[in-house]
């Protein structure tokens, strides 16, 4: 793996850290464990839980390489090819007024503040990082994970013809989950993993980097009521009030009939029309929904069936499996790291 020294909080929230080895000297891959990451959160005042390595500091916890670049144009990439062997979470108040997060195989889960989005391979998020706001990133176990990042120093140099630019992609803060188009998609997928890298090499992580940056400027530019032309305005309109209203409350009963009423569809149509138009189906956005609002609970000390309870589940043993399914490891588990 390609260790750096010096390395920004950004690219630690991006599975990237920093320790006293020598990178000549480190090998291809490496394996981590809780104790490095422990240390890293020392040093970057980011907080770790792993709810199955808790118990042995030393048990490796993700190996791979990771590979970061500072570009030309005063932004941060990073490269990451891991394998994500325990479960674990970040949790960070860093600050930025950029970062882009794209994934690329594998899939990480993102929450911020009260929302929550899930990235799977295609997809980038792109959010303002601010220290009022903490963002917390689940990743999965057993899987192949490789994502690039890019992070927005805290300002670009004076002359820096992305100034213009970087002032229209910031003029909201909301987070914004969008796909790559397929060419880009390929593009990042066929850059090397080495470390060292030859001067044709950064041109071309350079060009990818404005890609991505002019990619989001058109998303943005598109968002949301052109996202589908299948849907009309007023359909867009009344998809993103119901989408709006699950995040502000998702632990209520939904049913498929009264959401088709609300939405003035057929029940077909609103789920249909609603995953075209968010990227994931109604249901499984709902689940999400109430799992993120009940790890959060978890997190501070709620009882199980407390929190199963209040996030919308009538029976606290149904709430644990589809915990476990979404998060990798078991509501108790949970507790036990708080």
């Amino acid at each position: 793996m390609f260790i750096i020294y010096n390395i920004s909080l950004l690219s630690a929230i991006a599975l990237t850290w920093s320790l006293d080895v020598n990178p000549a000297a480190t090998p291809a891959d490496t394996s981590f464990t809780a104790s490095d990451f422990h240390a890293l959160g020392r040093k970057y005042d980011i907080r770790y839980c792993f709810p199955e390595a808790g118990h042995s500091a030393s048990r490796p916890v993700l190996r791979g390489r990771v590979r970061e670049q500072s570009l030309a144009s005063g932004f941060q990439l990073t490269l990451s090819d891991v394998q994500v062997l325990s479960p674990y979470e970040s949790r960070s108040a860093g600050a930025s007024d950029l970062f882009i997060c794209s994934v690329l195989e594998g899939q990480l889960d993102f929450s911020v503040g009260h929302q929550s989005f899930a990235l799977q391979p295609g997809m980038a998020l792109s959010l303002c990082l601010k220290q009022a706001q903490p963002v917390t990133v689940y990743h999965r176990a057993e899987q192949h994970l490789r994502t690039l990042t890019l992070a927005c120093p805290q300002r670009l140099p004076d002359n820096s013809p992305l100034s213009q630019l970087l002032e229209q992609l910031t003029a909201s803060d909301t987070p914004q989950l969008w796909r790559l188009s397929p060419a880009l998609h390929q593009q990042l997928n066929e850059q090397p993993s080495r470390s060292s890298l030859d001067t044709a090499d950064r041109l071309v992580l350079e060009g990818l980097a404005l890609q991505l940056l002019g990619q989001h400027g058109q998303q943005q530019a598109q968002q949301p009521l052109t996202v589908n032309k299948k849907l009309s305005p007023a359909e867009s309109s009344r998809l993103h009030a119901l989408h709006a209203q699950i995040i502000a409350a998702p632990e209520a009963p939904y049913e498929l009939a009264t959401l088709a009423q609300q939405t003035a569809m057929s029940g077909s149509s609103m789920r249909s029309k609603f995953r075209d138009l968010f990227g994931e189906p109604l249901f499984d956005f709902i689940r999400r929904q109430r799992l993120t609002k009940a790890h959060a609970l978890l997190a501070s000390g709620h009882a199980i069936e407390h929190t199963a309870y209040i996030c919308g589940y009538r029976h606290a043993s149904n709430f644990t499996t589809a915990f476990k399914r979404q998060f990798g490891y078991s509501p108790g588990s949970l507790l036990r790291q708080t």
